[in-house]
């Protein structure tokens, strides 16, 4: 079944793990990712999906990134950044609130000296901006922009 859903053409790579009541399978097609499926419970989380869109337009799926589609989660030390909130840099949601709550960052401004997220187009600043304010309470800090 799962092959019928992957599509022909490619090498299906498949675990299926009885003991956590999970299977997941991919297809790769010139050492690119095709198409993937993964079926669990309710209680096993899945890969986040922007990890996996990250895989999906990766020119070529490594051995690391085979394995952990199959664990399915991102490999040790390559963490699921989140959706992309600044575009021009790569820089994902969740990379953005860690840095805002770790402190190093009550500004715009600051967030682009450690991240550069929102020093190229300036489209993501607003948005930026928003996640400060919301991340400390709802409202902005001293030292920081009004």
């Amino acid at each position: 079944m799962a092959h019928r859903l992957l599509g022909a053409g490619g090498a299906v790579i498949e675990l299926h793990d009885e003991t956590q009541q999970t299977y997941r399978a991919a297809c790769v097609r010139d050492e690119r990712l095709h198409a993937c499926l993964y079926l669990a419970d309710g209680a096993r989380p899945l890969p986040g999906l922007d990890w996996l869109k990250q895989q999906l337009g990766a020119a070529k799926l490594d051995k690391g990134a085979r394995k952990a589609l199959l664990a399915g989660r991102a490999p040790d030390g390559m963490a699921d950044t989140g959706p992309v909130i600044c575009a021009c840099f790569g820089v994902g949601l969740a990379t953005i609130q860690e840095l805002i709550a770790s402190g190093a960052a009550v500004s715009v401004e600051a967030v682009g000296q450690h991240l550069k997220a929102g020093t190229n187009c300036g489209s993501c600043q607003p948005e930026i901006k928003k996640l400060i304010t919301t991340m400390n309470g709802g409202c902005v800090l001293a030292g920081a922009e009004a």
